[in-house]
This record gives C-alpha cells, sequence and structure tokens, in this order.
C-alpha cells in the first residue's frame, strides 16, 4: 500500500505540471466529464498488439510517465528492488526511451506517512535491463505457457495466483458471481434480457 501511494506522488514531482501537455491522438478515455485536471493521472496509455503464438493475439495497455521533447517518452518509477525487473519489462513493452528511477526515504524513523525523495536516476530500458538482466526472452515464454494452459480449461471464470512461498503459479475455477457487485450482476442480467427480446 505504501509503495503504490509512493509512486502514485512520485512523477507529478518530476514533471512540469502547468506546461504544455503532450497530446495524443485519441483522448484519455479514463477521464470522466467534470473531472477536475489535477485530480488526472499524468500517464499517457496506448495499446500495442503482439502475436503470441498461432491463433493468439495479445492485446496489452502501455503506460508513459511522461514526455522528453518531441518524440522521446519516460517512464517515472520509485525504486523498489523487487519490482526492478517488473519496471524495466514495462518500459521495454512501452517502448519508452528512458527509465526514470526515484529512490525514496521515510522522512522520519516513526512516521511511515511521510516520504522524501533522496535522488534519481535515469536509464535507457535496454541498457538497464542488460545490467540487471531479466531474461526478457524467457518472460515471453512463461506468458505463453500460461496463456496456452488457460485455453485449453474449459469455458468458465479462473484465478491465477501466484504461491507465495513456491515458484508456481496456480489456477482455480471460480462460480459466477464471484468477484462481481450488485452492479455487475445488474448489468449482466439487463443483457440477458436484451438478449431474449432480441431471439423473440
Amino acid at each position: 500500500m505504501e509503495a503504490t501511494y509512493i509512486n502514485h506522488h512520485f512523477s507529478p514531482r518530476y514533471l512540469r505540471m502547468g506546461k504544455e501537455r503532450c497530446n495524443f491522438p485519441t483522448p484519455n478515455p479514463f477521464v470522466e466529464d467534470g473531472m477536475d485536471k489535477n485530480e488526472i493521472p499524468s500517464v499517457v496509455s496506448r495499446y500495442h498488439r503482439w502475436k503470441c503464438g498461432d491463433d493468439t493475439d495479445l492485446i496489452v495497455l502501455r503506460e508513459h510517465g511522461g514526455a522528453n521533447g518531441e518524440v522521446s517518452f519516460t517512464s517515472i518509477k520509485t525504486l523498489n528492488d523487487y519490482k526492478l525487473a517488473r519496471w524495466t519489462c514495462c518500459a521495454l513493452l512501452a517502448g519508452s526511451e528512458y527509465l526514470k528511477l526515484g529512490y525514496v526515504s521515510w522522512y522520519h524513523v516513526k512516521d511511515s506517512s511521510c516520504h522524501v525523495i533522496l535522488g534519481t536516476q535515469q536509464f535507457k530500458p535496454h541498457e538497464f535491463a542488460n545490467q540487471i538482466n531479466p531474461h526478457v526472452e524467457n518472460t515471453w515464454g512463461i506468458l505463453c505457457c500460461v496463456i496456452d494452459t488457460c485455453m485449453k480449461l474449459e469455458e468458465g471464470k479462473y484465478l491465477n495466483l501466484r504461491d507465495p512461498n513456491k515458484q508456481v503459479i496456480r489456477v482455480y475455477s471460480l462460480s459466477d458471481g464471484t468477484f462481481s457487485s450488485d452492479e455487475d450482476d445488474e448489468e449482466e442480467e439487463e443483457e440477458e434480457e436484451e438478449e431474449e427480446e432480441e431471439e423473440t
């Protein structure tokens, strides 16, 4: 929770707020009417499609934390050593030209709610990947294996969960309605009613 909070508030500190934003051809789909501009996260999202096997397309939402100059993009993250490989792979997938890491610490030993930024470092994702050696090709192989396993399952709702104590990913079958709110249930019922009306 603390790391998520820090990451959320880190990038606005290093972006030039109030300056002209980098505009993309399509507007941000997550912005609602009447939303305060200060509430909108300063992240650009783009979709990219890859082929994963012969009959599977993988569509990924890629994020950029900032733009540097005309066309170079930057991924901005606070340093969490367990997530270095993840941030590096995300920057590579996003096509970011730079990965900026921030070093953050508690302001006072007894207060975990106040933080101070100790410094930042900027890397090119490909060069940084060579330093930490995350085996990018291996991650694609693992992902394709997980997708193939899921595609062989019967139609239904499943949960992939990594075992915290072993190097194992478990697949659990879920009953209908698990993890859905009342609003989701109402929407599904309305869709089913509309389908029944169309059939008659």
